[in-house]
């Protein structure tokens, strides 16, 4: 029964690690359909939730301001960055129009204060029963250095926190650039968790300093990617529990009574 018991034990765990070993997208936004220009971010209402927009520190009179619209069109991967189409994307733009991903990077001459620190950010998401989750994205970015920047950001509930910046895209194809795909993998207090959200901030200075494009995101996807087989070492024969929320609990064990590991 034992020797049973083990194989069965170690079957079912092969097969758990066999059906996850490709990424399963459980969360999409694409921002709908349609050219929509002058869209704001701030409020936007998607099948997803509202999207919303906080101020992270010094915003100038002419700050930047982030738009959802097709006014800087979701191209695809490998493909250069183009206006007006079907595929509305999350972009930053100059804050008296929507010019698609085009930026005011400084006074240009007119005593304008474009400074800009704003984080657009997701509805709350669901990720309950969900491990090793990655968020994958494509984009086009450029600026100026960490001065005109992009960078990630999660929310675990209670508080925000930056993941990292983003690369700058290549300017292959002008004026703005090739759209790629990123990927990043969220902390581990992702996993299971009700209420998380993402972010994605931009800030630039008032320099005079800076080459299109600004920002812009597009078919931002978050997927369980848990493919790491659970070990333990055994002194006897012992049940052991895998629940959804990925959690393999071990009821036998004394002191505690329930672990979770």
């Amino acid at each position: 029964m034992k020797l049973s018991f083990l194989k069965g034990l170690l079957v079912f765990i092969s097969i758990l690690v066999y059906s996850q070993n490709n990424a399963q997208v459980f969360w999409t936004e694409t921002f709908g359909a349609g050219c929509n220009t002058g869209t704001l971010a701030n409020g936007f209402a998607s099948p997803n939730g509202a999207w919303s927009v906080s101020n992270t520190g010094t915003n100038g009179t002419d700050a930047n301001v982030w738009y959802i619209s097709a006014e800087e069109n979701g191209e695809g991967v490998g493909n250069c960055g183009a206006g007006c189409g079907n595929n509305p994307t999350l972009h930053i733009s100059a804050g008296a129009i929507d010019a698609g991903a085009a930026y005011l990077n400084g006074d240009g001459g007119m005593g304008l204060d474009a400074t800009t620190n704003k984080r657009a950010e997701s509805p709350v998401i669901d990720c309950s029963g969900q491990c090793g989750i990655e968020l994958t994205f494509e984009y086009i970015e450029n600026g100026d250095g960490a001065n005109d920047d992009l960078s990630i950001w999660y929310f675990d509930g209670s508080v925000w926190n930056k993941i990292e910046d983003t690369p700058k895209t290549p300017v292959t194809c002008a004026p703005q650039g090739e759209w790629i795909a990123y990927t990043v993998t969220l902390p581990g207090s992702a996993n299971n968790n009700p209420n998380v959200q993402i972010g994605f901030q931009w800030v630039n200075n008032n320099d005079n300093v800076g080459t299109n494009p600004s920002a812009a995101l597009y078919n931002i996807q978050l997927a369980q990617n848990d493919t790491e087989a659970p070990t333990m070492n055994c002194v006897a024969d012992v049940n052991v529990y895998v629940h959804q929320n990925c959690d393999a609990a071990i009821p036998d064990l004394e002191l505690p009574p329930f672990v979770a590991v």
